[in-house]
C-alpha cells in the first residue's frame, strides 16, 4: 500500500506540472510542439522532417521509404570535399554501377575505399566511398558515401549517374525522416539536428548535443509518468 506521503508527494508534482504547462498532459503539449517545429524546418536534404499544408497542418512529404534515394551531404559551392549520400534497399547496387574500387575487390562494410567514380568506360573522377550496412547506419537502412573532389558540376555529375543506376533524389529531410521511421531517432532528437547544424556558440552546441542524446526525451517521458501514473 501507498503511504500518505508519496500520494501527497506525487500530488503536488503534479500539480506543479500543471501549472507549468497548463492542463494539458505534458507528453501530449511536447508532441504538438514538435509537430509545430518539424512544419519550420530547413529545406535541406537532410534536415526538415515536416512538410506544411497552405491550410497549415503539418503533413509528411515523404514518397515511398522503399526507395533508394540520393543528395548531397556537404553545402553546395566549391571546396576540397563534397559528401554525396545514399540511402536505400538497393544502396549496394547503385554504388556498383557508379564507384569502382582501386584494388578491384568487392567493398567491405564500414571501410573507406579509394577508387573512380565511372560513367561506363569514362573516369569521372578519383573519390573514396564507404558503405554502411543496415542497422548500424543514421537511416537504419544499409547507407554509402562518396567523397569526391568539391565542384558543383561534379556533384551534379554524380547525382546524374547516381539516378540513372536506380536512385531517386531525396525529398528535403528526408534521410532524417527515415532515422525517424526506423526508429533510429525520437521526433526530439530529429529537431535537435538541426539544431546542431544551426548552432552559433559552444552553448547552442552543447544544448544540441544534450537534446540528441536524449535529454528532452528523457524529461517528457518523466513528466508523463509523474501526470498519467
Amino acid at each position: 500500500m501507498v503511504s500518505p506521503s508519496i500520494v501527497s508527494h506525487r500530488r503536488m508534482k503534479s500539480s506543479k506540472m500543471r501549472k507549468k504547462f497548463g492542463n494539458t498532459p505534458v507528453f501530449g503539449r511536447f508532441a504538438m510542439k514538435r509537430r509545430a517545429g518539424f512544419a519550420r524546418f530547413s529545406r535541406s536534404p537532410d534536415c526538415g522532417i515536416m512538410g506544411q499544408r497552405s491550410s497549415g497542418q503539418a503533413v509528411c512529404g515523404m514518397r515511398n521509404n522503399r526507395d533508394t534515394i540520393a543528395a548531397q551531404a556537404t553545402p553546395s559551392g566549391e571546396g576540397g570535399v563534397a559528401i554525396v549520400r545514399v540511402s536505400g534497399p538497393a544502396c549496394t547496387e547503385v554504388l556498383g554501377r557508379v564507384f569502382a574500387p582501386k584494388n578491384g575487390r568487392p567493398m567491405e562494410n564500414r571501410r573507406l575505399t579509394f577508387g573512380h567514380v565511372m560513367d561506363g568506360a569514362e573516369v569521372v573522377d578519383e573519390a573514396k566511398a564507404v558503405i554502411m550496412r543496415a542497422p548500424h547506419s543514421y537511416t537504419r537502412e544499409d547507407v554509402a558515401e562518396i567523397q569526391c573532389h568539391g565542384s558543383d558540376a561534379l556533384v551534379r555529375r554524380l547525382l546524374s549517374l547516381l539516378l540513372a543506376a536506380g536512385a531517386r533524389m531525396a525529398e528535403p529531410g528526408e534521410f532524417t525522416y527515415r532515422a525517424f521511421v526506423n526508429g533510429r531517432i525520437d521526433l526530439s532528437q530529429a529537431e535537435a539536428v538541426m539544431r546542431m547544424i544551426r548552432a552559433g556558440s559552444d552553448r547552442a552546441m552543447r544544448s544540441a548535443v544534450r537534446q540528441l542524446e536524449g535529454g528532452v526525451s528523457a524529461f517528457v517521458r518523466e513528466a508523463r509518468e509523474e501526470i498519467i501514473p
